[in-house]
Formats: C-alpha cells, sequence, structure tokens
C-alpha cells in the first residue's frame, strides 16, 4: 500500500495525498477551503435563437467567489431578450487548497480518499475479529 511501490508518479498514490494533507493540516495552517462545480447545466430560451452561434465558456475548474465569473455565453448575432434557468441542483464540491501540483489536470476527490481509506482498513480486518 506504501506509495514508493508505485512506479508512476509515487506522489500521487492516495495515501500519499493523505499524508501530505494531514502534515499541511498537523504542521502548518487548516488549508483554505473553496468550493467548486463539476458541471453547469441550464436551460436557455429565446424565439429568436434560431440562426446564431453559442459561444460558452466555462471557469469550474476555479473557486466559486462572490463577483467572479465563473460561466460566460456570447450569441453571435447577440440577443435582447434571453431566458436562462439555471439547474436549481447545482451540483457543488468543496476543495482544499492543498499545495499539490495539479497544472497538468491531475485531480481527486475527497470521496476518492475515503474510498481509499476504506479498501486499506478492509485489509487489516480478518486480523481483528470482532
Amino acid at each position: 500500500m506504501q506509495p514508493y511501490h508505485r512506479t508512476d508518479k509515487p506522489e500521487r498514490h492516495l495515501f500519499a495525498v493523505l499524508d501530505h494533507v494531514n502534515n499541511v493540516n498537523k504542521h502548518r495552517t487548516l488549508p483554505a477551503v473553496i468550493v467548486t462545480a463539476p458541471r453547469f447545466a441550464s436551460k436557455i430560451e429565446s424565439p429568436d435563437m434560431p440562426g446564431r452561434t453559442l459561444h460558452l465558456d466555462n471557469f469550474l475548474d476555479r473557486p466559486i467567489e462572490d463577483g467572479v465569473e465563473f460561466l460566460r455565453m456570447l450569441w453571435d448575432p447577440p440577443l435582447d431578450k434571453l431566458d436562462v434557468t439555471p439547474d436549481s441542483e447545482l451540483p457543488l464540491r468543496v476543495a482544499f487548497r492543498d499545495g499539490l501540483d495539479h497544472s497538468d489536470g491531475w485531480s481527486y476527490t475527497n470521496g476518492d480518499l475515503v474510498e481509499w481509506v476504506e479498501s486499506a482498513v478492509a485489509v487489516f480486518r480478518p486480523a481483528f475479529p470482532s
């Protein structure tokens, strides 16, 4: 289970991540919590949409903060009247600024860490009968 047994990027093994996050939490400060959305869905309606092109940009990889853009829709040519109804069940996730290198898109979730710990503990259950 040790990360050094992984030949490809052992620092990305979930045990190594858990150790790193635990050490940051114990020895430095609580990591800043950020809120992100893994996806965004909406219903867009306008009688003038046919023949127009939608340019859509999302910034879901960024933290959601007050006043910070996380979705941009540009219509070509522009629309005067547009009704946009966002998904009322926008899935938000809490993440931590963990100080790890995610520049190549690598990521993990809290669920991934919990699942790894559960499977690691399960390996030792036979040694401790209840």
